[in-house]
C-alpha cells in the first residue's frame, strides 16, 4: 500500500485463492474513483510486492512470482519495473536480479537518487532507477 500525495492510495498484493497474478488498486480518496490494473496489464502472471515512489510522477514496483493461496506459480523471475502514475503504464521492466522471486521491500533515497530494496527477504541490493542498474 503507497499514497501518492495524501489523495491516491495504490494497493497491490497477490490474488485471492486458487488465482495467479495480482494487479495495482488506484484509490482516488477526493473523487472516490477507482482504477484497476490487473496483471495482465502489467506483467502476466506477476504481483506487485513493493513500491516506492521515484522523482517525476513515477513509481519503481518489485514483483513476486508466488501466486495467491491454491495458485499455481507461473513466472519463473521476478521483476522491477516503473510505472508513470499519470498514464499508468509502464515505461520500463527487467529482470534485474537472477532467480529471484520477490522484491520484499525498496526505499528511496532522495539525496543519492538510489533505491535500497531487500529480495527474496535476504538478498540487500542498491538500483539506480536513473540508469536501471544494479549496483552491487
Amino acid at each position: 500500500m503507497w499514497y501518492l500525495n495524501g489523495k491516491i492510495l495504490i494497493l497491490g498484493g497477490t490474488p485471492g485463492y486458487g488465482y495467479t497474478g495480482g494487479g495495482l488498486l488506484f484509490w482516488d480518496r477526493e473523487n472516490k474513483t477507482k482504477t484497476l490494473l490487473k496483471h495482465t496489464d502489467l506483467i502476466t502472471f506477476h504481483s506487485v510486492m513493493s513500491m516506492v515512489a521515484l522523482p517525476n510522477g513515477k513509481i519503481l514496483c518489485g514483483t513476486t512470482t508466488w501466486s495467491g493461496t491454491g495458485g499455481e506459480k507461473k513466472a519463473s523471475v521476478a521483476e522491477l519495473f516503473i510505472l508513470d502514475i499519470n498514464t499508468k503504464k509502464i515505461i520500463w521492466k527487467e529482470k534485474v536480479l537472477e532467480k529471484v522471486q520477490s522484491y520484499n521491500d525498496l526505499f528511496y533515497d532522495e539525496e543519492k537518487k538510489l533505491v535500497y530494496g531487500l529480495a527474496d527477504r535476504v538478498l540487500f541490493f542498491v538500483f539506480d532507477p536513473e540508469n536501471k542498474k544494479n549496483h552491487l
